[in-house]
């Protein structure tokens, strides 16, 4: 085997191991992103569905509370909302199931996203009005995670075809030198 030869797999390699690096990180920071923004936009609906629903709790009227809460499924990104009273029972629990589309089924297995679940005590005063529960969608962070391991590997594998092109081109080069 020349030299050339040798170098030429010796590179092969390194791009393949650095590849795999730069997708293995991508796929790491993608997931931690998509798990703050799930976490920061919780954050934003507790609140906001915390101060609308102290009104209804304080006026009792518990239709209204569940209109409300049942509004919040719109968005998608909510899996279930619990409130508790303060003796620890249950005024009302929505749970929204669904299965992740368009998604792999091998893709929850592999890479698994740990629930992102937000919790915030409703009050009137120093009154306690109940405790308020928020957990985000898995399906939603499936989803986008998903999206950007798709993009990042059609790009990796462009690249691999244009420097398997490249290394091709330069080997023959070799050979012809030789």
């Amino acid at each position: 085997m020349s030299l050339a030869k040798l170098l030429i797999r010796i590179i092969v390699v390194l791009f393949l191991i650095g590849a795999a690096l730069l997708f293995a990180l991508e796929v790491t920071t993608v997931r931690q992103s998509i798990l703050d923004q799930m976490s920061a936009n919780l954050e934003t609906a507790i609140t906001a569905l915390g101060l609308v629903l102290q009104g209804t709790l304080l006026n009792d009227d518990k239709v209204l509370a569940e209109t409300i809460v049942n509004a919040m499924f719109d968005g998608g990104f909510v899996s279930s909302v619990t409130l508790i009273d303060p003796d620890g029972q249950l005024l009302f629990q929505k749970v929204f199931h669904s299965t992740q589309q368009n998604v792999p089924g091998w893709l929850p297995s592999v890479i698994g996203m740990p629930p992102v679940k937000i919790e915030q005590e409703l009050t009137d005063g120093w009154r306690m009005l109940g405790t308020l529960t928020l957990e985000g969608h898995s399906g939603y962070a499936y989803q986008h995670l998903w999206n950007a391991i798709s993009r990042t590997g059609l790009a990796l594998l462009a690249g691999l075809v244009v420097f398997t092109l490249v290394i091709s081109l330069a080997d023959s080069y070799t050979q012809i030198a030789v």
